[in-house]
């Protein structure tokens, strides 16, 4: 994800052949930590699937903080300029 430390990206997980898996948010934390955040009663089917596409050779992981955090979402109405 090329973007600075701090950013929060709305964005979709996507299937290898470009299907829509989900809808998450991706905060980068640091150089190489991000933390996902996805709807939550699809957050156990959608961890589980992360971590089936992690890299083999152990080069990525997954700390699941789910039971430690809580968010909460707000949203800004679109607001329209002439």
């Amino acid at each position: 994800m090329n973007k600075p430390v701090g950013s929060i990206t709305y964005t979709s997980m996507v299937t290898p052949s470009g299907g829509i898996k989900c809808d998450l948010t991706v905060t980068r934390l640091d150089e190489d930590r991000f933390m996902v955040v996805t709807g939550g009663a699809m957050g156990l089917h959608d961890l589980a699937w992360i971590e089936a596409h992690l890299p083999a050779d152990g080069s990525a992981r997954v700390d699941d903080v789910s039971a430690a955090l809580c968010c909460i979402g707000l949203w800004d109405p679109v607001r329209e300029t002439c």
